[in-house]
């Protein structure tokens, strides 16, 4: 499938294929510094990602994740990404978002409600309804 030229979707793609299971191939992925950032931080979560040039430009191979790294990131405004940069390991089983302060003046409880009824345990770290945010892992899986 062919898709539009798009920072939201090339991220959303580059997270769909993380989160799937055995190798995905991406032909056609945005190049833009919300991508890059996406690719940093999923690269800081062990996942293998792989870029090189394909049919309709820049081409990524993700082969998942292989195990829960707790990390912490620390995003910037933009969406959709939040140009999350991968900042520091937190504590054991947990993973933490955080940014500038404008950051955490975007409102996510709709979000975080919606991934928490799925079963997600995402905790406010300050101002209930924005970040930072405090995300446990519902299992772990040793690196």
């Amino acid at each position: 499938m062919r898709l539009p030229g798009s920072k939201s979707i090339s991220n959303r793609v580059l997270l769909l294929a993380a989160l799937a299971r055995g190798e995905t191939l991406i032909d056609g992925l945005l190049e833009a510094d919300d991508t890059r950032v996406m690719r940093e931080a999923l690269m800081a979560l062990a996942v293998p990602v792989a870029i090189g040039v394909g049919n309709f430009g820049l081409a990524a191979a993700l082969a998942g994740f292989p195990c829960a790294k707790p990390i912490s990131f620390w995003a910037t405004p933009e969406p959709p990404s939040g140009r999350s940069r991968p900042r520091s390991r937190s504590a054991a089983g947990t993973n933490v978002l955080d940014g500038v302060p404008r950051m955490r003046e975007r409102p996510i409880a709709d979000l975080v409600d919606a991934l928490n009824a799925l079963g997600a345990r995402i905790v406010y770290r300050g101002q209930p309804g924005y970040p930072p945010l405090q995300i446990a892992a519902a299992h772990r899986v040793e690196c």
